[in-house]
């Protein structure tokens, strides 16, 4: 049986922290679940602090938070009310810059990321996380 946690955000500079907070401590006090390691658990907290910082930074509208941990999988979703889809574009970083790092950070991390329309009209950005009890199987399209 999986495990989910739903949470709106507000559109503000907090919003990130917020979301690795609410993350860290549903990971840890999941009932019934298997304990998962802190640098898994940190892992997945650095992944939806830069999903929600770019629904922050480049999005529109409500943003929501989905998160779900079932047969050693972690999928999560950041629902924003933007159509435009998030840019890797590839470009080199400045020396000493601050912000464009978020995607490639995702994709290091996660197993798969991508983008879907939303009911709402908006976007999805999510991404797939495998727990080590999961390194064979891997979901398509969360």
């Amino acid at each position: 049986m999986g495990v989910c946690l739903v949470h709106s955000l507000d559109r503000g500079r907090e919003s990130p922290h917020a979301a690795r907070t609410h993350v860290r401590d549903f990971l840890r006090d999941r009932p019934g679940s298997d304990v998962l390691p802190d640098e898994l658990v940190g892992d997945v907290e650095l992944v939806v602090s830069e999903l929600v910082t770019n629904a922050v930074l480049h999005g529109s509208g409500h943003i929501q938070l989905r998160l779900e941990v079932l047969d050693g999988v972690v999928s999560v979703g950041v629902l924003d009310g933007g159509r435009a889809p998030p840019s890797a574009n590839g470009q080199p970083l400045a020396e000493g810059s601050e912000g464009g790092r978020g995607l490639a950070l995702v994709a290091e991390l996660s197993t798969e990321w991508g983008i879907r329309p939303a009911a709402n009209g908006g976007k999805e950005v999510w991404a797939v996380i495998l727990t080590t009890v999961a390194a064979t199987a891997v979901p398509t399209n969360p």
